[in-house]
């Protein structure tokens, strides 16, 4: 596209790496001194909170946790479920679990389900780490319910998933580069995407 065109364009991409490989090779591309189109990588993490309206924006709200009072959260629910382990360990199994807890709200999945995918071979491995995967499956969410709080991941899908259902009326094209499969939140992204006549898939 011409540069204004160039300018008004936005790339979806699967990742965080991905989106920095394309931007350094449309720079290469264009030696260096070209006005490159938004990229953007298809995952919660991506803030965009400055796209939507105010009334629209969840992660923006004041009951959103940071990242840093999730982990927090999280370890106090850790060590106490099992007060045995020292806090720094449950602070460090904190870590896994908002990773862990990240994977199963994207594809809302259950504890049956998880337990039905784990390989025979590592059942017994299973067995001995599901008690603490039970503090995301109940004990995160419960907490969260309590004291009316929202995950900060939770926050940004619901904002990727707002900005998706907006693409078909926006006014600017939107292009989908690199992706092999994708999240729920992903696949409505890419349907509003080729739901233009604009809209590309490459």
């Amino acid at each position: 596209p011409d540069p204004l065109a160039r300018a008004r364009l936005t790339i979806w991409v699967p990742s965080t790496r991905t989106a920095e490989v394309l931007s350094h090779a449309l720079l290469a591309a264009a030696g260096g001194g070209a006005v490159l189109p938004t990229i953007r990588p298809v995952v919660a993490s991506t803030d965009l909170s400055d796209q939507l309206p105010l009334q629209q924006t969840t992660s923006v709200a004041s009951n959103v946790l940071s990242p840093t009072r999730r982990l927090l959260v999280l370890a106090m629910l850790v060590h106490k479920a099992f007060p045995q382990l020292p806090y720094r360990q449950a602070l460090q199994e904190a870590e896994t679990l908002a990773a862990a807890y990240d994977k199963i709200r994207e594809y809302n999945l259950s504890a049956a389900q998880i337990a039905a995918a784990v390989p025979a071979d590592v059942a017994e491995h299973w067995r001995h780490h599901s008690g603490l995967l039970q503090v995301v499956l109940e004990f995160y969410p419960a907490w969260l319910g309590e004291t009316n709080s929202t995950d900060p991941t939770d926050a940004k899908r619901a904002d990727l998933r707002q900005w998706a259902s907006t693409i078909p009326q926006q006014a600017a094209p939107h292009w989908a580069v690199g992706f092999a499969d994708t999240t729920p939140s992903g696949r409505l992204l890419l349907q509003n995407i080729l739901a233009r006549s604009d809209g590309r898939l490459y």
